[in-house]
């Protein structure tokens, strides 16, 4: 029988280090045969594309001419590796991800294969290896350090959740032909993935934890190069735009407050700072009101 065709999707912005990492682990450590790897340079340089097509010829390179962020990024490849390769799954991989087991992407697709799910991912270790992210009883626990995962069964179940994270996302085929792509309105970065998975669970597929595997993702590599008040402004502002698009309207207002409670954290002396940066983030979703409900309209 012969393998689904996997469309493998990077994309960096200004991590060289680590996406290099990362296309050489896929290189040296990959078995599984049916596959192409494409890679986009967000950094808005181009010079680092020149360097991996050089190091690495089978991978098909592109670049941005200006940073258009994560979700906008990733649309690019998905349509590019549909035109040129017609894929049976994509897999999103963050520039700071490392593949560390040879069969891992075989038995991701037979259990893709073998599941009713649409999404699927894994459980993340830290590059010291020990837990970043596993799923107990189909909650999503983070940063779980040095605990032995292997004394609790419950991490390396198959199971449903209610998202992916965005580290390691492997999509059928048929969700993007129904759900579509990734939600550009969240560019440059955070919701997007949550988002993918709302969507899609409305239209009926479910999101899939896979215990048994694992990947090592460094965690937060690009948003270290970021201004901290505008990585502070994004977050809110992406998740006043997935709470919009999701939840009804008595969760939308207790997340309201939550988002304003959270002004409090932390430095006072930021808190007027906050405070602004919280406002923006809500006027820049307000005026984008008409298209959120015509985004919540489509998923009905």
């Amino acid at each position: 029988m012969k393998q689904p065709k996997v469309a493998i999707i990077i994309t960096t912005y200004n991590q060289r280090d680590k996406a290099l990492r990362l296309l050489r682990s896929i290189e040296n450590n990959i078995k599984y045969k049916n596959y192409r790897v494409y890679f986009l340079d967000d950094s808005n340089k181009g010079i680092f594309e020149k360097e991996v097509k050089k190091r690495f010829p089978k991978v098909r390179v592109f670049s941005n001419k200006r940073n258009l962020g994560f979700s906008i990024s990733n649309n690019i490849l998905i349509k590019k590796s549909i035109e040129e390769y017609n894929p049976d799954y994509f897999l999103l991989l963050n520039d700071d991800t490392k593949i560390i087991e040879t069969s891992w992407l075989s038995k991701f697709i037979k259990i893709a294969e073998s599941i009713d799910g649409g999404i699927f991912g894994c459980r993340i270790y830290n590059d010291n290896l020990s837990n970043q992210l596993v799923v107990k009883k189909g909650k999503i626990l983070f940063y779980e350090g040095k605990k032995d995962f292997k004394k609790d069964k419950l991490y390396l179940e198959t199971q449903e959740v209610d998202n992916i994270i965005g580290a390691c996302f492997l999509i059928k085929r048929e969700v993007i032909n129904d759900i579509e792509l990734l939600d550009e309105g969240f560019s440059p970065a955070y919701g997007e993935d949550t988002d993918f998975c709302y969507r899609a669970k409305k239209k009926g597929y479910k999101s899939i934890y896979v215990g048994e595997l694992s990947i090592v993702h460094s965690g937060h590599s690009s948003a270290k190069t970021l201004d901290q008040k505008f990585l502070w402004y994004l977050k809110k502002r992406n998740s006043i735009r997935l709470e919009w698009k999701h939840f009804p309207l008595f969760k939308i207002f207790y997340y309201t407050l939550i988002h304003f409670g959270s002004t409090l954290k932390g430095d006072k002396k930021l808190f007027i700072s906050n405070v602004g940066l919280l406002i923006k983030a809500y006027i820049y979703n307000f005026k984008r009101i008409n298209e959120i409900k015509m985004l919540n309209k489509d998923l009905k």
